[in-house]
Parts: C-alpha cells; sequence; structure tokens
C-alpha cells in the first residue's frame, strides 16, 4: 500500500486555500486563540478525498494520527493507518493497520507534521482578507464556537472557530449554483492527550521493519 499517495493534513489546506476563497473567524474575542500542545481531536475532511477522517492526538513532543479513506480505484482496500511522531527528533513511524506486510519507517519530517491548529491558523490568516462578519455564538458537536459568514468568489462561506484555541471546527461553503459542501467537520475535541500507551511507538517500528 502506497502512502505516498494519501493526503496528509498539510496537503489539504493547501487543497482548501485553493478551493475557496476564504474566511476567518470575528476579531471580537477578548483573548487571542492559542494552540495547546495537549489534546485529542477528531475530524472528516472533504478536502482531497472526501470521507478522510483523521484521529491526532498530542501530548508535548509525542503526536499520533490514524486515517482511514474509503475504498476507491487507487486503494481497493481503502485506507487504514496510524503514524506516530517524534516532533522534537522529527521523525516519524507509520503503521499500515491493513498490509502487515509493509515497513514501518522510521522517516524524517520538516515543518508541519499535521497538527490540525496549524492548520487552522494557516488557513484563517490566508482568508482574513475577505472580512467575514461574526454571526455569533454556536454548539457543534459539543463544540463551543463562534460562527463567521462572508461572501466570497466561490459562493457564500460558513465557518466555525473554537475561540480558545482558534480550532476550525466545521467549515461549509455553498456556491452560487450548488448545495452547500462540508470541507472540514471536528465530530470531537478534548484538551486531554491520549494515553502514553497509545503513544507508545509498537515494537516492530521501532525495530524498523
Amino acid at each position: 500500500m502506497r502512502f505516498d499517495v494519501i493526503p496528509s493534513v498539510s496537503t489539504a489546506a493547501l487543497a482548501v486555500a485553493t478551493l475557496i476563497a476564504g474566511v476567518a473567524p470575528s476579531p471580537s474575542r477578548a483573548q487571542p486563540p492559542v494552540a495547546p500542545t495537549r489534546y485529542s481531536v477528531t475530524e472528516t475532511l472533504f478536502l482531497v478525498v472526501p470521507g478522510q477522517v483523521m484521529k491526532i492526538g498530542r501530548d508535548g513532543q509525542s503526536a499520533i494520527i490514524e486515517q482511514t479513506l474509503p475504498p476507491n480505484k487507487d486503494t481497493p482496500a481503502g485506507v487504514h493507518s496510524r503514524a506516530y511522531y517524534d516532533i522534537r527528533g522529527a521523525r516519524s513511524y507509520t503503521l499500515d493497520l491493513i498490509d502487515p506486510t509493509t515497513p514501518c519507517g522510521p522517516s524524517t519530517f520538516t515543518g508541519d507534521w499535521g497538527d490540525p491548529f496549524v492548520m487552522s491558523a494557516g488557513l484563517i490568516d490566508q482568508m482574513a482578507r475577505f472580512h467575514p462578519i461574526g454571526a455569533g455564538p454556536a454548539t457543534v458537536n459539543g463544540v463551543a464556537t463562534e460562527l463567521s459568514v462572508a461572501t466570497t468568489p466561490d459562493g457564500q462561506a460558513k465557518v466555525w472557530v473554537e475561540p480558545k484555541t482558534g480550532l476550525i471546527v466545521k467549515w461549509v461553503m455553498t456556491p452560487a449554483n450548488g448545495p452547500p459542501r462540508t470541507m472540514i467537520e471536528v465530530t470531537s475535541f478534548s484538551l486531554t492527550p491520549p494515553s502514553p500507551a497509545a503513544l507508545s511507538l509498537p515494537a516492530r517500528c521501532a525495530r524498523g521493519s
């Protein structure tokens, strides 16, 4: 199974910046958002491959991303993988949960490893020039957010942002001649990190096999 064809969170950020004209949260916050370093987030992305589910957890310098993709012509069995990150050491190990014969790593990375808060901040910074209008508080999947609305060249954009952390919880585009399209949706968010056991590198990954 080829992992180089699986879109990362960073790839998704680039794709959504291309697909939609942009929106940013209301500037009326009392305090600027602060991205956490300990959290658990589950989100569904419809940016590159519809139905991509990402479960992202971080505890300081250790992180994990589990992703699933539905079957398609390139990957008939779909994708189910789990990647372990040593953020300080810029090393990662990807475990294929469908094909156990796939080597587990290690690999190196530079820049953003897939942090959803980094993606959110980057998109918001790029798109703030469209001056969205705050539409008040709203709860999305149990998360308290601030809703903003903007009219863009691609239609109406709505974005729900968790104000304390800056996490984009939901992003919906409604084109001029089409139905609404959900681009990002966080289905669960907690400031509780994964357990040490969940973050622990499996033995066969540590062996690089």
